[in-house]
């Protein structure tokens, strides 16, 4: 495919309508998919949140190396549980 074919904006024919009207169904498809795993994995918007707080506080020059590094810590489920108490002001009766 030459450069000038893929400057060219998008054009309104590429999809037909039964081709175009699949593909939205295809994208809500996803979307519901996507919001029923992440109902069902609540821990996920705890560990971004871990995350985001890190690198806010952190402010690190290589984010990618910094997040591989903090995704791989093996006490990284007991910080985000942490993390989350201390943000929901609950706390276990092990901790003080």
């Amino acid at each position: 495919m030459s450069l000038e074919a893929l400057a060219r904006p998008p054009s309104d024919d590429v999809l037909d309508d039964a081709m175009q009207k699949k593909l939205n169904g295809d994208k809500i498809q996803l979307r519901v998919e996507n919001e029923q795993y992440l109902r069902t994995h609540p821990e996920i918007k705890s560990i971004l949140s871990f995350f985001m707080q890190r690198v806010l506080e952190d402010q690190p020059n290589d984010i990618h190396g910094f997040a591989a590094k903090l995704f791989a810590d093996s006490e990284l489920e007991q910080k985000v549980t942490q993390f989350s108490r201390s943000r929901n002001g609950t706390h276990s009766a092990k901790e003080p």
